[in-house]
């Protein structure tokens, strides 16, 4: 774009050799929640081949759309409201609302001035979401208007259906989200997984489910919970992390030799400060050791006696917390289950 200012031109170049690809339907979407679907539709084929984050917020991607109206009278004559193209939206919220709002105000001025589409009539027209309503920018021009002419370096391009059919992407979002379902994963996390994170992650989950030991939808949950916010929390490239370490760190969680809270520290320290695995899981390994589980909890309910009489007295949120606590002071190595348990025998003895 051009920047002009105090009397110079300024060419800011920021997406130069950034592609556009541009989709264009046939005109055979009949309301506003179908275009939705539409451009989900693609969002998420899009975002999990790879080809695009497809991030509207940054601008890379966006919806124009074309809006007219074949509307039918009782006698059976039929006409059409002049083509309006409402341009740069962001958002399926802001597709959905502006068909809705153009279809709406076009049958409405039908009605008053019997207009219909010719060629010379289209108009573009932006969208505003505060107000909620389109506005009009300025008279679309036809192909003529803009003077085309044939490009000899850039011939037509017809692609045949056979060549069309080789590239298409074999193993859609749909069918890896059918496929993890059949898997044991839940609905929402197979939607998340596919839809949200995207291929890459699929791909980390699908180089770790044969060598874990747990089941597939708690594996799922971790790569969605856990691996995902540390990525996405310390801009982590996804390519450099070492799948084989990640899933024997979570097999050591399965084994009861991890807990769940050390292994993400581990997995954190590994993947963002680059730290030896081995020597953190050496210092992190639970400790079975009733003894020292006893005497921290003896501890913690020690420095905190008030706090019993108030379980007791119906408020069972105060076991988590002496449960926090006694992690606290063992570091994350302990089972928390163990430590539950070690609680309430130790808890019914104040009754």
């Amino acid at each position: 774009k051009s920047l002009h200012e105090d009397g110079y031109t300024v060419i800011d170049g920021n997406k130069a050799g950034v592609p556009l690809l541009e989709i264009v339907s046939a005109p055979d979407i009949d309301s506003a929640i179908e275009a939705k679907e539409y451009a989900k539709t693609l969002y998420n084929l899009l975002r999990y081949s790879n080809i695009s984050d497809c991030d509207m917020e940054k601008g890379q991607m966006r919806f124009d759309i074309n809006i007219n109206l074949k509307i039918t009278d009782d006698d059976g004559s039929t006409f059409c409201t002049p083509i309006v193209e409402v341009k740069n939206l962001n958002s399926f919220r802001s597709l959905e609302r502006s068909i809705s709002f153009e279809a709406d105000f076009q049958f409405e001025e039908f009605k008053k001035n019997r207009i219909e589409k010719n060629k010379g009539n289209k108009v573009t027209k932006g969208w505003n979401d505060i107000k909620g309503k389109t506005i009009f920018q300025r008279g679309k021009e036809e192909s003529d208007d803009y003077r085309y002419f044939p490009e000899p370096d850039l011939p037509p391009l017809v692609l045949s259906q056979k060549f069309i059919d080789s590239v298409t992407v074999e193993n859609s979002a749909m069918d890896t989200m059918e496929k993890l379902k059949e898997d044991g994963v839940s609905d929402s996390s197979a939607t998340i997984l596919v839809l949200t994170l995207g291929l890459e992650f699929v791909h980390i989950f699908d180089q770790m489910r044969n060598e874990y030991h747990g089941d597939l939808s708690s594996l799922a949950n971790w790569v969605i919970n856990d691996l995902a916010g540390i990525i996405s929390e310390n801009d982590v490239d996804i390519s450099s992390i070492d799948v084989q370490k990640l899933v024997n760190i979570l097999n050591l969680v399965s084994g009861k030799e991890l807990t769940s809270t050390s292994a993400k520290e581990i997995i954190y320290k590994m993947i963002v400060k680059n730290e030896n695995v081995d020597e953190l899981i050496s210092s992190r390994k639970v400790i079975n050791d009733d003894g020292e589980i006893d005497k921290c909890v003896d501890e913690v309910l020690g420095e905190n006696q008030e706090l019993i009489q108030t379980y007791l007295n119906g408020k069972e949120g105060v076991l988590s917390f002496f449960i926090g606590q006694v992690m606290k002071k063992m570091q994350g190595r302990a089972s928390p289950s163990d430590i539950k348990n070690k609680l309430l025998i130790k808890i019914s003895k104040f009754r």
